[in-house]
């Protein structure tokens, strides 16, 4: 395709209404039509889309030479993918896509898709594709006597990935994708990069049509681009089978996008910890602060069921290094009926690595995004590492660019004490109860001679990774943030302690409510 010129207006009442004027009367070549401030912008089913200076309002007009006719019926999500590569070279953050075209982040949305087409008398024309993203200020979204589309909280990048990118630029690099990628387009690729951004089957979808919500299993989509919807076995849903969804007029909402909390879990090689998300009034992500620390067959029953009777959805969104812990917890789970889905390590915030991410961890995985969620909202700074302390001792480094540099596995503090007392017929075997370091300037029992060791030997690879981290980003070691989780990270926070080191024993969770909100 040509290059698109853009004509920018500081003001008007809908960018979409004036191009189709434009169309009508000459265009037959693609165009583009920008402005700083709408008086009447539109969104779906005629909601308005509100106008903030600072945030996108831009329209395309394709003509009909320009979209294949095998992609005419499924133009909203070909243009969603374009949207939606665009969020990730640009913003560096991987998006959501929920159908048919919103486009998503932390379950807030950031960009609205419009697509239109234009026909005079029997002739198509093309389709004009309005597009309004969020790049500075969330707009408040009106319509059906709600304050925000659908329901749905609005958001903007620069609150929710920390980049401040200019309309202007926004524009320019848009439109220029839209020049060199859009006739690249097959069927076949739509499909398949829709699907890897959007949102992932086994999510649950909610129907509030009878008046009381009815929970279904997102399913995917079907060859015509339809949303198939499956009935939850042992659910509320009544009947069997599966719903398609192929109208934008619809009566379901994804559940992680209505704002109530959810529930996330991490299961490791020898505990679980589960947690309730909840929405700040800033509106980010947090975990709240009664976190259950429980085995695999000590499921917490009343924590969930009054969890989900505080409208949390029937599903516990779960990380997990162990898949027989796994299976255990599933089935000591199934009587309260709730389903188990593992996030997939698709990841969000973590768009550069030196590490195959598809590889490590997926708790590691989540760590690495709730540090880079943490510094996107200012609540940490590059560089960084990030540190959980449990059966292993993971360490993973982040430089100033956001770059995951790589990191480090060895023997958690309990682990080392139970290798150590294995190997030496005198030694005592310590219990997590019995953790302790001396009151003096050395040990002077066994006890804490073993236990002070594991620690300060912990402790000491982690400031030298950190003055290591320095020296390569080129500053000292008071600039690199230390985030510490897990249930050893009281003990060695004071070893490496200044007020740089963050402890958050819920770190884990807050990355697997960042997969989760975003559809992983």
């Amino acid at each position: 395709m040509k290059n698109i010129p853009i004509t920018w207006l500081d003001e008007c009442d809908s960018t979409s209404r004036v191009l189709k004027e434009r169309v009508k009367h000459s265009a037959r070549e693609p165009m583009a039509l920008a402005a700083h401030r709408q008086t009447a912008g539109t969104g779906r089913l005629g909601r308005s889309w509100q106008s903030i200076p600072g945030n996108l309002h831009i329209s395309i007009s394709l003509p009909a030479a320009e979209i294949k006719e095998n992609l005419r019926d499924i133009l909203p999500l070909a243009v969603a993918v374009m949207v939606g590569r665009w969020t990730e070279r640009f913003a560096l953050v991987r998006p959501c896509l929920k159908w048919p075209n919103d486009i998503l982040v932390d379950g807030r949305k950031v960009a609205g898709i419009l697509c239109e087409g234009t026909i005079q008398g029997r002739e198509f024309l093309g389709a004009v594709i309005g597009i309004g993203i969020n790049l500075k200020k969330a707009p408040e979204l009106s319509g059906a006597g709600s304050s925000v589309e659908d329901g749905y909280p609005a958001g903007a990048l620069a609150d929710l990935v920390g980049c401040v990118i200019l309309p202007e630029a926004a524009a320019e690099s848009l439109v220029r994708m839209f020049a060199e990628e859009w006739s690249l387009l097959t069927r076949e690729m739509v499909f398949q990069t829709w699907q890897t951004m959007a949102i992932r089957p086994g999510h649950h979808w909610v129907s509030t049509g009878s008046g009381s919500a009815v929970y279904f299993r997102d399913a995917g989509l079907t060859d015509l681009g339809h949303l198939r919807l499956e009935t939850r076995a042992g659910g509320s849903s009544s009947g069997a089978g599966e719903i398609l969804v192929s109208s934008v007029s619809h009566e379901y909402k994804w559940s992680g996008q209505t704002g109530l909390p959810f529930l996330v879990a991490d299961v490791g090689n020898s505990r679980v910890k589960i947690g309730i998300t909840e929405m700040t009034s800033t509106g980010g992500i947090r975990i709240r602060d009664d976190i259950q620390d429980f085995s695999f067959h000590e499921v917490p029953g009343d924590f969930i069921k009054a969890a989900i009777a505080g409208g949390a959805s029937p599903v516990i969104h779960v990380v997990s290094v162990n898949p027989a812990g796994l299976k255990a917890f599933s089935e000591s789970t199934a009587r309260f009926g709730v389903d188990i889905r593992e996030v997939q390590k698709s990841p969000v915030r973590v768009t550069k690595s030196n590490y195959d991410l598809s590889l490590i961890g997926s708790d590691r995985l989540a760590l690495l995004e709730a540090a880079l969620y943490l510094q996107s909202r200012g609540q940490a700074r590059l560089p960084l590492i990030c540190v959980s302390l449990g059966t292993a001792t993971t360490i993973d480094l982040i430089a100033t660019d956001g770059t995951h540099l790589g990191g480090y596995i060895v023997a958690g503090v309990q682990t080392a004490l139970e290798a150590l007392a294995s190997k030496g017929a005198m030694l005592p075997r310590l219990g997590l109860a019995e953790l302790g370091v001396a009151g003096g300037e050395w040990p002077t029992t066994t006890e804490q001679a073993m236990t002070q060791g594991s620690i300060e030997s912990t402790a000491a690879f982690i400031k030298s990774e950190r003055e290591r981290l320095a020296s390569f980003c080129g500053g000292s070691a008071d600039d690199v943030s230390v985030l510490l989780t897990g249930g050893l990270s009281g003990l060695i926070a004071g070893s490496v302690g200044d007020q740089s080191v963050v402890r958050d024993p819920g770190l884990v969770l807050l990355g697997c409510a960042i997969l989760a909100a975003n559809g992983r």
